[in-house]
């Protein structure tokens, strides 16, 4: 069933002969909303033979002309007609009897954008219903859903560490100074504490500043963020000034990210064998993945050597060499049977 908030326009078209379609209506010229469900007696047979995403297979008749031309004209809107994909006997899939009761035809459709053919449950007639037509009523059910809405969050600014890094005397000594000022006086708890709040913000405002853009990398600084944004401003000068001032920012930046790089990793390999050293191999383990070693690559596999100094690649015979490895080293004969403390 449809809910009443959702907003979805149903167009009703009932006419008599093919003549008032073109002429009067002239339905095959009007441009089809996307939201919208069709539907009516067209006066036309599209038959049981499937039609590309268009007819399915479970209708009733022969195609006739009209049938011909009320696909062309789905086609062209991009719809679909409902009631002949769904697989019903047939007295649930005609919709008019002939006079004398002796031919029965499916004349009644219902089309839906194929955008929406998920939506359509199913179709089928009610040839009992007590209505005031010489048609079979047509009954469809739908399963709307609402489009969620998600909302994108401003992303929270930070403070520029490097910055305050580098300014950290001048930032706690006009903290101290600050802090002094305010230290006398009296009020409660939470007006002391905004304003020892508002002086610490507005410290930091002043003197360190906020990050205008989150690098990527690790080893990339702020001057370098700084640069690269020129570097794309002159990108786009069509000159020989420009394209000078392109060339020399882009030369400095590989000089300057190489360099940052090549120290970030000498840092970190330099911090992974003091943790080994010092057995603290949780913070080796962290420092590695820093590397970024990700567990989805997975390792690869460049084997091990044997006993006589063959390489094996072979997965079952590493594990055979690993496996006598480890019985050899903790069966050895000379292996105390206590250890002192």
């Amino acid at each position: 069933m449809l809910k009443e908030n959702v907003s979805m326009t149903v167009m009703l078209f009932f006419y008599r002969t093919h003549k008032i379609i073109l002429s009067e209506l002239n339905i095959f010229q009007i441009a089809i909303p996307t939201n919208s469900i069709i539907l009516g007696d067209w006066k036309s047979t599209v038959g049981d033979e499937p039609y590309q995403n268009i007819v399915g297979s479970h209708g009733l008749g022969r195609r006739n002309h009209r049938g011909q031309m009320f696909i062309d004209f789905c086609e062209q809107n991009g719809l679909i007609v409902t009631n002949t994909w769904f697989k019903k006997p047939k007295r649930r899939i005609y919709t008019w009897k002939a006079p004398g009761d002796w031919r029965r035809h499916q004349l009644d459709y219902i089309l839906v954008k194929h955008r929406f053919r998920n939506s359509v449950k199913d179709v089928k007639t009610l040839p009992g219903a007590d209505i005031d037509s010489d048609h079979n009523l047509l009954v469809a059910k739908f399963r709307t859903r609402l489009k969620k809405i998600i909302g994108f969050r401003k992303r929270r600014p930070r403070w520029d560490l490097e910055k305050l890094y580098a300014q950290r005397q001048s930032v706690q000594e006009t903290l101290e100074e600050k802090l002094g000022a305010i230290e006398g006086e009296s009020g409660n708890a939470e007006a002391q504490w905004n304003d020892i709040k508002e002086c610490m913000l507005d410290t930091i405002s002043d003197l360190v500043g906020k990050v205008e853009k989150i690098a990527r990398k690790p080893w990339v600084t702020q001057e370098m963020m700084s640069k690269m944004e020129e570097r794309r401003k002159w990108k786009n000068v069509n000159n020989e000034e420009g394209r000078r001032k392109y060339r020399r920012l882009r030369n400095e930046l590989k000089r300057a990210t190489d360099r940052a790089k090549k120290e970030y990793l000498e840092k970190i390999c330099n911090e992974i064998m003091e943790f080994q050293r010092t057995g603290r191999y949780d913070l080796m383990y962290m420092k590695t993945k820093e590397l970024g070693w990700k567990e989805n690559h997975g390792i690869q596999n460049v084997g091990i050597e044997d006993s006589q100094g063959n390489r094996i690649v072979d997965q079952r015979q590493v594990l055979k060499i690993w496996e006598n490895y480890i019985s050899e080293l903790y069966d050895r004969p000379n292996r105390p049977e206590t250890l002192e403390v």
